[in-house]
C-alpha cells in the first residue's frame, strides 16, 4: 500500500439535476460519468460507493492530472448541465487496512476541495488539523459556555465626522486550554453546521448585558453595542425571547442593543 490512494469522488448538484429530470435521466448520468471514471482508471478499483459517490483505488503517480481528465471528460459531456465532478484523495500508509477510515478520509479531503472551490483535495497535515480542530469546537462547546471561556472583545465604532465613539462592536473570542485563543474563523462554520451557532449568539448577548450593566454600576458612561445574528438564530430559537431575557435580568435599555445581519440572511437555503 506504500503508493496506493483511495480516490472520493462526488457529483456536485446531482440531486437538483435529479429533480429537473427523472430517474431514466439520472440514471444515464450516473452510467455516463461511471465509465469516464473507470476508462481513466483502467485497471484499477472503481465502485460506486452510494447515491452520486464513487470511489477508486489507484496508484499515486500522476493523480491529480487523471482527476483533472475526468473532471474535463464530465464537464464537456454535461456542459449544460449544474453539474460538477470534485474528488478527495487520501494516501494509505504502509500496512494500513481499515478502509472505512481511509474512505472517510478521502470523503473528508473531498468536501474539502467543495467548500474551497478546489475541484480536487488530498488529504494532509493541514486538513487533519482542521478536522481535529472541527471535533474539538462540537465535542467542547458546552464546556465553553458553562466554564466562560468564550469572551466578548469589544471593537470600537467612530463617527467619523464628529471624531467620537459611538458604539462597539461584540466580537467573541475562546478561550480554549488546548489551542488558546480561537478566533470566529475557527469555530463559526462548525458552529453553524451544528446547529448550535444560537446557543453562541444568546450567550453574547447575555454577555453583553452584563458587561453594560458592570459599567452603569460603576458610573461609566455607556454606547450601543453591535452584535452579529444569522437565519438560523431565528430558526433555532426565538431570539425575541432572549433580547428580552437578557435586558431584563440585566436592568439594560434596549436601546443600547445593535443587530447586525446579513445582507444573504433571508435569501440562505432554508
Amino acid at each position: 500500500a506504500d503508493d496506493l490512494s483511495c480516490v472520493y469522488f462526488d457529483i456536485k448538484a446531482f440531486k437538483l439535476f435529479y429533480a429537473r429530470n427523472n430517474f431514466d435521466r439520472g440514471y444515464e448520468c450516473l452510467s455516463s460519468i461511471g465509465h469516464m471514471i473507470r476508462d481513466v482508471f483502467k485497471g484499477d478499483d472503481v465502485c460506486r460507493s452510494s447515491n452520486d459517490h464513487f470511489i477508486v483505488l489507484t496508484s499515486r503517480e500522476g493523480l491529480s492530472q487523471r482527476v483533472l481528465l475526468v473532471q474535463e471528460k464530465v464537464h464537456n459531456e454535461w456542459k449544460h448541465t449544474v453539474l460538477e465532478l470534485t474528488a478527495g484523495s487520501y494516501e494509505l500508509k504502509d500496512g494500513y487496512t481499515d478502509m472505512a477510515t481511509v474512505c472517510s478520509n478521502a470523503k473528508m479531503a473531498c468536501k474539502s476541495a467543495e467548500k474551497n472551490g478546489d475541484g480536487f483535495s488530498v488529504y494532509d497535515g493541514d486538513l487533519e488539523r482542521a478536522i481535529r480542530l472541527k471535533q474539538y469546537v462540537i465535542h467542547h462547546f458546552d464546556e465553553a459556555i458553562d466554564c466562560g471561556y468564550i469572551i466578548v472583545y469589544y471593537q470600537p465604532i467612530m463617527h467619523v465626522l464628529k471624531q467620537r465613539l459611538c458604539g462597539y462592536e461584540a466580537l467573541a473570542r475562546w478561550r480554549s486550554p488546548e489551542y488558546g485563543i480561537l478566533v470566529p474563523d475557527d469555530f463559526l462554520d462548525t458552529l453553524k453546521e451544528a446547529k448550535q451557532v444560537h446557543r453562541l449568539d444568546a450567550y453574547m448577548i447575555r454577555m453583553v448585558c452584563k458587561d453594560l450593566r458592570l459599567s452603569i454600576d460603576e458610573g461609566l458612561s455607556v454606547v450601543p453595542v453591535s452584535l452579529n445574528l444569522t437565519r438560523q438564530d431565528f430558526v433555532m430559537s426565538d431570539m425575541l425571547e432572549v433580547v428580552k431575557s437578557a435586558t431584563e435580568e440585566f436592568g439594560i435599555d434596549r436601546q443600547y442593543l445593535r443587530f447586525e445581519l446579513s445582507e444573504g440572511m433571508l435569501s440562505e437555503d432554508r
